[in-house]
């Protein structure tokens, strides 16, 4: 969601556990051969709710997602 926000300037604006999945990934240990770790990562769903926000700071009208 913070680079969604940071890059795109877009709100997610339905943040919940049901819209998270979380994934394992693993990633090789340097210098342990045959080594992973376990890097955890989430992916954030059901984007139909977000929101641009203008960056000049003006505000939107309230409403209806369409």
């Amino acid at each position: 969601h913070a680079r969604a926000y940071t890059r795109y300037s877009v709100l997610h604006r339905d943040i919940s556990a049901g819209n998270v999945i979380i994934r394992p990934q693993l990633r090789p240990i340097s210098g342990r051969p045959g080594w992973n770790r376990v890097i955890w990562t989430g992916i954030l769903t059901d984007w139909e709710l977000a929101k641009v926000v203008p960056k000049d700071g003006t505000k939107q009208a309230a409403g209806q997602p369409e």
